[in-house]
Order: C-alpha cells, then sequence, then structure tokens
C-alpha cells in the first residue's frame, strides 16, 4: 500500500475503498509495467475510472478509457462492480489477456 500511495501517488481516499488483496493486485500490476517500461524506476502513470449500468453503458466507456490511456501513456485502472443491471465479473466476460487493470 504504501507503494501505491508514495511511489504511483494513489490517493489514499482512493485506496481506503480497495481490499487489502485489490491492493497487492494493483501494486503486482503496476510493477509488472514498470519492469518494461523505458524507465523502471519512474512511477507508471495511472488512470481509474468506474465503469457502471448494463453492459452496452459499460464497453462504450472501456472504449473511450482505453483509447485516453493509450494516448496519455498510462495504465488503464477499471474499477468493475457486478450490480443489478450487470451481475457479472469482469473476466467472465473477458479474456485476462489485455491491457487493462481490473479490480472487482
Amino acid at each position: 500500500s504504501g507503494q501505491l500511495l508514495f511511489f504511483h501517488n494513489i490517493p489514499l481516499e482512493l485506496l481506503r475503498h480497495f481490499t487489502q488483496a485489490q491492493r497487492n493486485h494493483l501494486c503486482e500490476e503496476l510493477e509488472e509495467r514498470a519492469m518494461v517500461s523505458v524507465d523502471p524506476s519512474a512511477p507508471v502513470g495511472v488512470f481509474f475510472a468506474q465503469v457502471e449500468f448494463g453492459l452496452g453503458n459499460r464497453l462504450r466507456a472501456l472504449g473511450s478509457l482505453a483509447a485516453y490511456a493509450e494516448a496519455t501513456r498510462r495504465a488503464l485502472v477499471i474499477l468493475w462492480t457486478p450490480s443489478i443491471h450487470l451481475n457479472t465479473s469482469f473476466y467472465e466476460l473477458f479474456s485476462r489477456n489485455n491491457n487493462i487493470i481490473v479490480v472487482e
């Protein structure tokens, strides 16, 4: 958690909403990305977004968010919460072989 807060500059208020397992997952993903970056000692830029409601709304948002994250060279972190509109996990719909970090 300290690395997320101090190295990646992720706000504490946001981190408080994550479980320890979610923080660990995010930290591991960002470390992997840092290893393949041009400057592994520099923090990976992070772009957080929460997608909501039905599948169509989420897909529309994901497309825009992915394009923005790529254009700004940031890691995209999607906050995906099953709801009454779409009661399923991200990985029940999509493969893990993509460039998105998902926090469920």
